[in-house]
């Protein structure tokens, strides 16, 4: 297998590839006058669309999809200092459950084109690394998303990357590099770790004064509270998102949400039972519940509109990956 060799050359220049990628995506996006959060959620959508959906992988994600799992779950297998760990990965594991996967009985109702039946492991291996790059990129933009939110702002990419952080990216010294560089008389934000209700590991991103913490409001401000209305299925959502949805979302953004949203009319949870009650479905259940997709994209782009001009970063955040999430699953089920 001497072609395993390559592996870095492979990854290397399908990295650079999808590096020009986004920097030209964001530079056109500038122009454009778009926002940091559009520029960057539109990217993502791009690389999912057009990278992995388009993927060798993806395309034929029943047989394997599963190698890449198993690719991904063994690089802990090997010590990085004493063999090549990708070289080794691909030799054993990622070798052995592709031969199985070539005997999985060929999905019915489904095209299979030439290159499926011409696959072989040295042409798999280059679609491996490549989706291995895409997939890592996706991941990547959510999770140093402050990093390339500044990036943009600041439209400069000499030091643009997609490496994965210790902690998170507001503390690293890239970030602040960047940031006292083009902001020298503001403060540097720092990202502060709790535990969350559901003793998830989030961070709250602050500024270095504890005081800044606190905003203050206008009587302008405080007038557009009280003229925001919710409606029901919105209200609904963000209860969701603040007593039952698994996220990142802080306690003071929750508390926030749940003065924005208002008076709930519907109160038909108190005389009926929980097993027949919509409101208690739709909170439970929120984005998973059954209904037209289309239906809920609409309640999250409602709402996204309605809580713009308010400082609750990971709710909208959090919106925009169950919108990812659900025009994703509209595609697959097309």
């Amino acid at each position: 297998m001497e072609y395993l060799k390559n592996h870095q050359e492979i990854t290397n220049t399908e990295l650079k590839k999808i590096l020009d990628f986004i920097i030209t995506s964001f530079k056109s996006d500038y122009e454009d006058g778009r926002t940091a959060l559009k520029s960057i959620d539109d990217t993502i959508r791009r690389i999912w669309d057009e990278f992995i959906e388009t993927s060798f992988i993806y395309k034929y994600k029943d047989h394997f999809e599963e190698v890449y799992r198993i690719y991904r779950l063994s690089l802990s297998n090997y010590n990085k200092n004493k063999v090549d760990v990708v070289k080794s990965v691909l030799k054993n594991e990622a070798h052995e459950e592709f031969l199985k996967r070539l005997k999985i009985k060929k999905v019915s109702n489904y095209t299979y084109d030439d290159d499926f039946d011409n696959i072989s492991y040295e042409s798999f291996i280059i679609h491996l690394l490549k989706y291995d790059v895409y997939q890592n990129t996706y991941n990547r933009l959510w999770d140093n998303i402050e990093l390339y939110k500044l990036f943009y702002e600041v439209n400069n990419y000499e030091d643009f990357t997609l490496e994965k952080f210790d902690g998170h990216v507001v503390n690293s010294p890239l970030f602040r590099k960047i940031f006292s560089e083009y902001y020298p008389s503001k403060k540097i934000p720092i990202a502060v770790k709790r535990i969350d209700d559901y003793l998830n590991t989030v961070y709250d991103i602050i500024e270095d004064s504890e005081e800044l913490n606190v905003p203050v409001i206008n009587s302008e401000a405080k007038d557009k509270i009280r003229k925001q209305t919710f409606e029901i299925d919105e209200q609904l959502l963000i209860l969701n998102l603040c007593l039952s949805d698994k996220n990142s979302i802080p306690l003071t953004e929750k508390i926030k949400l749940i003065i924005l949203i208002g008076e709930i009319k519907d109160d038909s949870i108190l005389y009926e039972s929980s097993s027949n009650n919509k409101v208690y479905q739709k909170v439970n259940k929120g984005i998973l519940r059954r209904g037209s997709s289309n239906t809920m994209l609409d309640t999250i782009d409602s709402i996204k509109i309605k809580i713009d001009e308010f400082d609750l970063v990971h709710t909208k955040q959090t919106l925009k990956k169950h919108r990812t999430s659900l025009i994703s699953e509209q595609k697959e089920t097309k």
